[in-house]
C-alpha cells in the first residue's frame, strides 16, 4: 500500500489501464469486451481535465482541443462497437461513426498547432522546412499503399462517398504526422510530457496504418484484438502526458531558440528524401535501366548533402569560435585583477581549441 502512495497520479492512470488491457485482451468476460474498451477510451478526456486542473498549464487551448478530439474518438468508439449489439448486425460504411473518427483530426492537429505556436513563438522558417520534408517522405509511403489503393477501390457497393472516406483515414494521419513532426523538431523544452505525446501519437499512427493495411489486403478480423491494444495504448499515452507534472511546462520554450541541424535531423531528412527513389527502385526492380538511373541520383543526392553537412559543421565551428571570442572580451574587460584576466585567457582559449589541453596563460608588463 505503501508502494502505491508512492506512485505519481500518471504511474497509477498507466498501470490501472495496463491492467484493464490485459484484461480485456486475454482475460474472459473482460475479452473484447465494447464496455471495457469505452471506459478505457474515455480515461484520456476525463485524464485531461484532471490535468488541467490539478497543473494549471499557462494556456488550456491545446489540451481543450486535445479533449475535444479525444471525445470524438471516444464517440466513434461508443457507436461502433455498440451497434452491432444493439442492432445485431455489423456496423454499416460509412456510419456516423466514421464521421466522428475522421472529426478527431482536425481536432487533434488544432491543438497541436496551437502548442508549437507557443513552443515557438518566433518565426521558424527552417522547422517548418524540415517538417514538410519529413511529412511529404512519409507521406508518399502512405499514398503508395493506403491511400491510392483506397482512391481506386472496385466494386459495384463501393460508392465515391465511401471511397473518399476510406481514403480519409490515412489522409488525416499523414496530416496529423506533420503536426507532430513540427512539434518534434521546434526548439520547444523536452520534458516528459512530450515524450508521452509523441509516443501516443506513433501509437495511433503506426495502428492506423496497419488495420487501414490488413482492410485492404482482407486479413482483417474482429478476433484480432493487438488492433484494439495499439488503439488502447494511445488513449493511456495521451492521458498519461496530461497527468504527468511536466505538461504544465510543455509549450514553454526550449534555451536556444534557433532550429540546428544536427547529424540525426540531417539523416532523418535524408531518408525523407530518399523514400520516392526506394519505391520507384521497388516497382521497377526489373527493369535495369531504370535502376541505373535510380541509383545514380540516390548516390548523387547522398555526396551532396555530405557536403551539406561538412559545411554546415565548419559553419558551426566558426560561430563557436567568434562566440569564444566575443565571450573572452567582454570577461577581459571586466577583469578586475590578474585572476579574473587568466582565467578569461585559458577559458576562451580552450573553447577555441575545442579539446581539453594543457594551457598556460604568462602576464607581462613590459619590463621583464
Amino acid at each position: 500500500m505503501l508502494a502505491i502512495r508512492r506512485l505519481a497520479l500518471w504511474q497509477i492512470y498507466l498501470g490501472a489501464g495496463a491492467l484493464l488491457t490485459a484484461l480485456y485482451v486475454w482475460v474472459p468476460p473482460f475479452a473484447a469486451s465494447g464496455p471495457v474498451f469505452n471506459l478505457l477510451g474515455l480515461s484520456p478526456v476525463v485524464a485531461i481535465v484532471v490535468g488541467v486542473r490539478r497543473y494549471k498549464p499557462a494556456s488550456r487551448g491545446p489540451w481543450r482541443w486535445f479533449a475535444v478530439g479525444m471525445l470524438l474518438f471516444w464517440l466513434g468508439d461508443l457507436y461502433t462497437y455498440s451497434y452491432p449489439r444493439l442492432f445485431g448486425a455489423d456496423v454499416p460504411f460509412p456510419s456516423l461513426g466514421d464521421g466522428a473518427y475522421v472529426a478527431v483530426y482536425p481536432a487533434l492537429m488544432a491543438g497541436l498547432f496551437v502548442l508549437v505556436r507557443r513552443r515557438s513563438p518566433r518565426p521558424d522558417p527552417a522547422a517548418w522546412i524540415d517538417a514538410l520534408i519529413l511529412t511529404i517522405g512519409f507521406g508518399l509511403l502512405s499514398w503508395v499503399f493506403l491511400i491510392a489503393p483506397n482512391v481506386h477501390l472496385s466494386g459495384q457497393a463501393v460508392t465515391w462517398f465511401a471511397k473518399g472516406v476510406s481514403a480519409a483515414y490515412p489522409i488525416g494521419d499523414v496530416l496529423l504526422l506533420g503536426a507532430a513532426i513540427r512539434l518534434a523538431v521546434d526548439a520547444g523544452k523536452r520534458a516528459p510530457s512530450f515524450y508521452l505525446l509523441i509516443s501516443s501519437i506513433v501509437c495511433l499512427l503506426v495502428t492506423d496504418s496497419a488495420y487501414n493495411l490488413a482492410l485492404l489486403k482482407g486479413t482483417y478480423s474482429h478476433d484480432q484484438l493487438i488492433y484494439d491494444a495499439g488503439w488502447i495504448s494511445y488513449y493511456l499515452l495521451w492521458g498519461a502526458a496530461a497527468l504527468h507534472p511536466s505538461m504544465r511546462t510543455l509549450e514553454e520554450p526550449g534555451l536556444i531558440s534557433r532550429t540546428r541541424l544536427t547529424p540525426l535531423r540531417l539523416a532523418l531528412l535524408a531518408g525523407a528524401c530518399l523514400i520516392a527513389p526506394c519505391v520507384r527502385f521497388a516497382q521497377q526492380i526489373d527493369n535495369p535501366d531504370v535502376l541505373v538511373l535510380v541509383v545514380a541520383s540516390a548516390v548523387l543526392f547522398l555526396l551532396v548533402v555530405s557536403r551539406m553537412a561538412g559545411l554546415v559543421r565548419q559553419e558551426e565551428r566558426t560561430a563557436t569560435r567568434e562566440l569564444a571570442l566575443r565571450t573572452a572580451g567582454v570577461e577581459l574587460v571586466a577583469a578586475a585583477g590578474r585572476k579574473q584576466v587568466n582565467d578569461a585567457a585559458i577559458s576562451a582559449v580552450l573553447a577555441l581549441l575545442g579539446a581539453p589541453a594543457g594551457v598556460r596563460f604568462v602576464l607581462s608588463n613590459g619590463d621583464t
